[in-house]
């Protein structure tokens, strides 16, 4: 008696998490079906001029000793947030980047030489929330 209890009690758990499963595949193919509309070309020249205006920013702290790149193009996050960089020189020592550019390394952009792209680790929580309050500080909000 005991093993058919144990034995239903086991098949209802598969079958929950099976149904849970799927269900959860469902969301996921649902969401993807789901496309975003494209840019219009007014929306795309306003994202070049942005673009072009960013690496100009970036190119000056750079320049001003305030922008250290890990990425081939180098990362908007920090800039934006704090109008410098220090993932670069960051990474060199072995520390944590910011999201971006853990996301960059993942991604296959890296700009230093013998970086496995695998030990690029992004930073603890606590510093990506002060970086993200940052950033929204910038755009005026938050305090």
């Amino acid at each position: 008696m005991k093993k058919t209890v144990a034995g239903l009690m086991m098949a209802v758990f598969i079958l929950a998490g099976t149904a849970t499963l799927m269900h959860l595949t469902e969301i996921t193919l649902n969401a993807a079906e789901q496309e975003m509309p494209m840019p219009t070309a007014d929306e795309r020249q306003t994202l070049r001029t942005l673009h072009a205006q960013l690496a100009e920013f970036k190119s000056g702290l750079a320049e001003a000793g305030k922008y250290s790149y890990c990425l081939t193009e180098g990362c908007d996050f920090c800039a934006l947030a704090g109008a410098m960089c220090p993932c670069g020189l960051k990474l060199s020592a072995g520390e944590p980047v910011c999201g971006e550019c853990k996301m960059g390394w993942q991604a296959g952009q890296g700009a230093l030489g013998g970086v496995n792209p695998d030990d690029v680790e992004s930073l603890p929580d606590p510093m990506a929330k002060m970086m993200m309050d940052m950033r929204n500080i910038q755009k005026g909000g938050g305090q």
